[in-house]
């Protein structure tokens, strides 16, 4: 680069040395056409002259000292030069150097490499023929049961539309049956509701048949059978009242019976006796408990008219 600003410096001062010289020649010329017709113009060409040599020993001086300058900056150039080369020469050895150990690693590696890309290639090759063994294996296998798959799934297929209309069928056979189960609910229970009125009735019946009977037989012994008509009427206007055990009583003759809204009362000769709608319970004062039969009053209620039946055996 240096030497290509010198070069260039020079070229530049020989250009100008050239105008300088060929406008000096051209000046000259030009005087000595003028010599022959004025002399007075020999003076000043003189003058001229003598500026002309000045101004060339002063160009003359810089090119000089210019050319000077490139001959130190020609030098320092052909040193760094020199230096720039050395220091090359040695980056490129020791490169050399290196790509020589790089390339005998890289060679130790390429040959390692060969090796196992042959080891992989043999055992890809012994692989890949056994993956096209098994999968020709399995494409037929799978073809083979694609076709039985096709024939059973036919098979299948016709087994299921016929599964489909047998239970269409059966679920109208089941709505048949349904409506005739509902048919014959109602039927059951209208009968059952027959049935428990029957019951009742024949209850009622044999309720009825035991208290005649039961009556029948304590009219044969009047002595037990105490038979009240309007029992509230006559408890109100043959008795008082007193209280036994904190229980309401009715005090009444003996051997008679009296009767209140709740609870009905019979009087023996050993003591009282309670007498409700279930059933007799003995009451005695004295500590002498009468025996008796515990019958249940609603089994004689067998007339509007007669209200309630005690019916007891004194123990003699």
């Amino acid at each position: 680069m240096e030497k290509y600003r010198a070069d260039k410096l020079f070229y530049n001062v020989n250009l100008a040395v050239k105008s300088v010289v060929q406008n000096g020649v051209s000046e000259i010329e030009d005087l000595a056409e003028k010599i022959d017709n004025n002399e007075t113009l020999c003076e000043k060409l003189e003058d001229q002259r003598r500026a002309h040599r000045e101004y060339e020993s002063k160009l003359m001086t810089e090119y000089l000292n210019n050319v000077k300058i490139l001959k130190e900056l020609n030098e320092k150039y052909l040193t760094d030069a020199q230096l720039i080369s050395i220091k090359y020469e040695r980056q490129q050895l020791n490169e050399y150097k290196q790509s020589l150990t790089r390339q005998n690693d890289l060679t130790q590696i390429c040959a390692f490499t060969k090796s196992k890309s042959a080891a992989i290639m043999a055992t890809n090759k012994k692989l890949e023929n056994e993956i096209q063994s098994k999968r020709i294996k399995v494409i037929s296998q799978f073809t083979s049961l694609l076709n039985r798959y096709d024939s059973e799934i036919g098979d299948k297929k016709i087994y299921l539309e016929k599964l489909r209309a047998e239970r269409c069928d059966l679920e109208e056979n089941l709505k048949e049956i349904e409506e005739i189960i509902n048919q014959q609910s109602a039927i059951y229970d209208e009968y059952m509701y027959k049935r428990r009125q029957v019951d009742v009735d024949r209850v009622e019946a044999t309720r009825k048949s035991h208290a005649a009977r039961t009556i029948q037989h304590s009219i044969n012994d009047r002595s037990n059978l105490i038979l009240i008509h309007n029992p509230i009427s006559v408890a109100r206007e043959q008795c008082g009242t007193v209280g036994l055990n904190s229980t309401r009583m009715t005090k009444v003759p003996l051997g008679t019976v009296s009767f209140n809204s709740v609870m009905s009362f019979s009087v023996t000769s050993l003591g009282f006796f309670l007498l409700t709608r279930s059933c007799a319970v003995p009451i005695s004062p004295s500590g002498n408990k009468p025996s008796f039969i515990l019958v249940p009053i609603d089994n004689f209620r067998i007339q509007d008219n007669i209200l309630a039946i005690a019916i007891y055996n004194l123990k003699k």
